[in-house]
């Protein structure tokens, strides 16, 4: 999954004009917008047969992927 993220964020979010890692701030430096945020919630919930609450969609939970991974693992293991 962190390597979907990765290639979504970079792909359809970035346009590929530039490479990211998992632990590279997504949120404070600007790099995904509250637009794209929305993209990528609407991503995940796409592919993981999921939904993630509004409320969920913070700066600790989609802050980075390794968080975003983080969260999702904690949202299934609570099912």
């Amino acid at each position: 999954m962190k390597q979907k993220l990765i290639t979504f964020i970079q792909s359809e979010l970035l346009n590929d004009q530039q490479s990211i890692t998992a632990e590279e701030d997504l949120l404070i430096s600007g790099l995904v917008d509250s637009i794209g945020v929305m993209r990528l919630v609407g991503f995940i919930e796409e592919n993981l047969e999921t939904t993630i609450p509004p409320k969920d969609v913070t700066l600790e939970n989609f802050g980075n992927v390794n968080t975003i991974v983080s969260y999702l693992d904690s949202q299934t293991a609570s099912i």
